[in-house]
């Protein structure tokens, strides 16, 4: 497994560690396309309300997600018996 530089170790279950980990994904990917539109066009503010707002709306898209519908509604193989986290995401999100 890879080491990070910085380990922060949180007293939470592995399913809020994932959560945390998918919010940190969607918060990069939009920063990182926010960046790359202000370097391509000249007239886009940088950190405007609508990135901000946009952004909020993803992450809070997430939670829901992750709080809520994952909670209500999840899909599962027919010959799959174990429930344990390790079978549904990758084994890097799990500790």
């Amino acid at each position: 497994m890879l080491q990070s530089m910085f380990t922060i170790k949180l007293d939470t279950s592995t399913y809020n560690i994932v959560l945390l980990n998918d919010l940190a994904r969607m918060f990069v990917i939009q920063l990182v396309a926010q960046v790359l539109f202000f370097l391509r066009y000249d007239n886009l503010e940088l950190f405007s309300m609508v990135f901000i707002e946009s952004t909020l709306f993803i992450l809070l898209g997430l939670v829901v997600y992750w709080l809520v519908f994952n909670n209500i509604i999840t899909f599962t193989a027919e010959d799959t018996k174990d429930k344990s986290l390790d079978t549904y995401y990758q084994s890097v999100y799990t500790l």
